[in-house]
């Protein structure tokens, strides 16, 4: 899978939930409960407004830097696929007592 990259819109609130409900429950049924736990997204108040506010304000307009932070644990797949995707590993970083470990990345648009 290929990612593209392309203005977001209000209207794609819904779609942006369930593709990140979809990636909750495929990492779950993976065993990867550490990245996103096991509820879905769209059940979260503060995920649904921080990612409807972005989507209202255009946030991303005029970007020519795209940064993404992830999961960095277990086999460390996720990063290799962002970076299959033209994004560079910038720094890595954990979270929390559990010591979460994430890895921020960056590509140019």
């Amino acid at each position: 899978m290929r990612i593209t990259i392309r203005d977001g819109w209000p209207d794609d609130l819904p779609a942006i939930l369930g593709m990140l409900d979809s990636r909750v429950e495929w990492l779950v049924s993976q065993g990867r409960t550490g990245q996103w736990g096991t509820k879905p997204l769209s059940q979260s108040p503060k995920t649904v407004e921080s990612i409807g506010r972005y989507m209202a304000e255009g946030s991303r307009a005029g970007v020519s830097l795209l940064r993404v932070d992830c999961y960095a644990g277990d086999d460390g797949k996720l990063v290799r696929y962002y970076e299959s995707n033209g994004f560079t590993r910038t720094e890595a970083f954990t979270v929390g007592e559990s010591q979460w470990p994430g890895q921020l990345l960056a590509r140019r648009v």
